[in-house]
């Protein structure tokens, strides 16, 4: 989400990213506690890890020595730029192996970057050669860590030279399921929210629109080194495709070792679109090379799940007079809700946007473009099931309504304070 276009904290208290080290297949962190607590007044690093294995201690390279690092910093009150760390790496016998650290890709969530940083040597290295790769926080230019902060020791990691350097690859697209999209659009107001670190502010839209998409993964081919491939996908066309924060990039580092498989977003396309063509982009973050696909092309088939691109369900009441049915949609089972008899859903519910369109409304803080970093598009509403017909606020009933209104709501806080974090 882009600075200043999404979540503004008001009143956090929780700590820095203690459990971003704990991840899923494929490297995405899972647990991340709340970021602006006031854990250091100062920049610093709160994490730094070898990308797509942050639990190894050990990882293949190629010849050229390079690889990729993945971490957390910490801006403070001062919304400093990321500071590099310095990386020393020695060989078996203890002396220095000449190399540079080189910051590939970053996005702002909140006041922690995540960045993506690689190392590599400044001469080729031989198979078989092992290196002792040791990363801390003090800055490039030899500081500790930036005014103010202390030297960290951030970590280390044994290097094994078994191959020649990966080449680009010309990837392959497998496309997946389809299903539809509640795509946001119209005007971007603010609402109050709240979770278990507090209360803040986001900015959504007024109302949503259904337009189908469509997953897609990718192959990964054969290598043993590390790499930094970043991988996306897009409608062949531009003009058939809505941009949507479905869509992101995911970025490659290595090959995983229980499936070769890469989630690399989904397509949501136009309401007029043309054709349903999709085609995976691999690009090179090191040299700015991209490889491209051939188009897969399909028809929309009936839609698998629901999914929403927005976060209008997560703000404590409807901001505007228009988005009350949209919202009413996603908490019909705590709060009485009920179906209106036009059905409509609400002012503007019919409109669906063309592909020229694509960049009204089109998600909290919009959403990253081609060769942009992604994170900050990502959704943050779970698959969610809704009525298609319109609803209303209605008076809440007695005895048993009340009862499970209650238990509504308590199921919706908690399903909230997940989805934040």
């Amino acid at each position: 989400m882009a600075r200043g276009a999404g979540r503004r904290v008001r009143n956090l208290v929780c700590c820095l990213p203690l459990l971003a080290a704990v991840q899923e297949l494929g490297g995405v962190p899972t647990a991340e506690a709340c970021a602006g607590s006031g854990w250091s007044e100062s920049p610093a690093w709160a994490r730094l890890d070898v990308a797509d294995a942050s639990l190894l201690t050990r990882v293949s390279v190629g010849t050229d020595g390079f690889v990729a690092l993945e971490g957390d910093f910490y801006e403070g009150d001062t919304e400093a730029e990321v500071q590099l760390p310095a990386l020393r790496a020695t060989d078996e016998t203890g002396n220095e192996v000449p190399g540079r650290v080189e910051l590939l890709r970053s996005e702002s969530r909140g006041d922690v970057t995540r960045v993506v940083l690689g190392w590599q040597s400044d001469e080729p290295l031989a198979v078989g050669t092992v290196l002792e790769l040791t990363f801390s926080g003090r800055s490039a230019d030899g500081g500790e860590g930036g005014a103010g902060s202390a030297s960290q020791e951030l970590g280390r990691v044994t290097l094994d030279v078994v191959e020649a350097s990966a080449p680009l690859p010309t990837p392959s697209l497998t496309p997946g399921a389809w299903f539809e999209v509640g795509h946001g659009v119209g005007e971007l107001v603010d609402c109050e929210a709240n979770n278990s670190c507090g209360d803040y502010t986001l900015q959504v839209p007024t109302r949503e629109v259904r337009l189908p998409a469509v997953e897609a993964s990718w192959a990964l081919p054969d290598f043993a080194g590390m790499v930094a491939w970043e991988v996306r996908t897009e409608a062949s066309d531009p003009q058939n495709g809505v941009q949507s924060s479905l869509r992101h990039s995911t970025v490659v580092a290595r090959r995983r070792e229980k499936t070769d498989l890469v989630d690399v977003g989904s397509v949501v396309f136009a309401d007029d679109a043309s054709d349903y063509c999709v085609v995976l982009v691999v690009k090179d973050l090191r040299t700015g090379d991209e490889a491209r696909s051939e188009p897969r092309c399909d028809i929309p088939s009936e839609a698998e799940y629901e999914r929403a691109d927005h976060e209008l369900a997560s703000c404590a009441e409807p901001p505007t007079p228009e988005s009350v049915p949209f919202w009413c949609a996603s908490h019909q089972y705590e709060v009485p809700c009920k179906a209106s008899s036009a059905g409509a859903g609400g002012e503007g519910a019919g409109e669906t946007p063309s592909g020229a369109e694509a960049g009204q409304g089109s998600g909290v803080g919009g959403v990253p473009g081609a060769g942009e970093p992604a994170g900050a598009g990502e959704p943050a509403i779970a698959n969610r099931a809704r009525p298609r017909g319109g609803c209303q606020m209605a008076p809440a009933a007695g005895g048993i309504g009340l009862l499970t209104a209650a238990f509504g709501a308590l199921f919706s806080l908690v399903a909230r304070r997940c989805r934040a974090r």
